[in-house]
This record gives structure tokens, sequence and C-alpha cells, in this order.
């Protein structure tokens, strides 16, 4: 199906593909109202959405800082690209994760876990009976009991 478009970021970046391609094209919105296309060179669906944020967010910085929209750059342009979008802020990161994945959800649930207390008693002493006093114990002998019914042997 070529003709399918899918949006990444509404009405700033988008996918399809080209005929005769099994390849991803995104189309991304610059600030200036011009389109800037280029190929994700991934084939499936989430990876190439995956890619379209990374160049989406990458032709945005280069078109704020009045860089040309290029594939070949050298190692100044992609390490202020990088700082660019490591300073980028966090609200921006969570909304990228968020249409890279829209899936995924996270539910935190507060539960309450009663304490118990323990209660420490004071040891009870013994006193020892004196000499007189004797406890008399009855000890009682013990006897055998008849085996069962079904356990007698014969």
């Amino acid at each position: 199906m070529h003709n399918a478009t899918h949006e990444v970021i509404p009405k700033r970046c988008s996918l399809y593909k080209q005929p005769r391609s099994e390849r991803w094209y995104a189309r991304i919105k610059m600030d200036d109202g011009t389109w800037y296309r280029v190929a994700t060179k991934e084939i499936e669906l989430e990876a190439a959405k995956s890619r379209a944020l990374e160049l989406y967010y990458e032709a945005t910085i280069k078109g704020k800082n009045k860089l040309h929209q290029i594939d070949v750059a050298d190692a100044d342009t992609k390490r202020a690209a990088l700082e660019l979008m490591l300073a980028s802020s966090a609200s921006v990161v969570a909304l990228a994760k968020k249409m890279a994945k829209p899936e995924t959800k996270t539910i935190t649930r507060t539960i309450s876990i009663p304490k118990t207390k323990v209660i420490k008693q004071p040891i009870q002493q013994t006193s020892k009976p004196a000499a007189n006093d004797t406890v008399q114990t009855a000890i009682k002998p013990i006897t055998p009991q008849k085996p069962l019914p079904h356990q007698q042997s014969s």
C-alpha cells in the first residue's frame, strides 16, 4: 500500500512510501513553512517512526541555527546538533517517546502498608521454690495401644 501516510508529529512530520520502494521516507515541515524530504532507510514502520523523529529534531535544530539540510556533515556540525538535542527540554523528549511508542502506558498506584508495632515485655523472673515447697507430679506409665483391626497380623 504505497499511498499510505503516517503522521509522526501532527502537521509537522509524516512518513510515506514512494512508488516502487519498500523503504519509508519522512516529510518534515520547517519553521519557515518549507517542506524537507529525506529517506529514513527503514523498511519497518516502527523503526521508520523512530528514525523520522531523529530526523525531525535534527532538521529543526539545523533550521534554527541556519545550517544547511544536508546528509553529509562535518564533525563540528554533528557535535553542535548533538549538544543542542541533549539540551532540549524534558517535555520534548517525553513527547517524542510517547509518539514513538503510544501503546506503552505507565500506571502508578499508591497503596498503604500497615505497620506492625513490636512491644517488648520485661522478662518475668521465676523464683526458686523453697526447700520445703516440693512439687508433687504424678507420673503415669505409658501403655501401648492395641493395633487397629486392619493392622493386626493374622
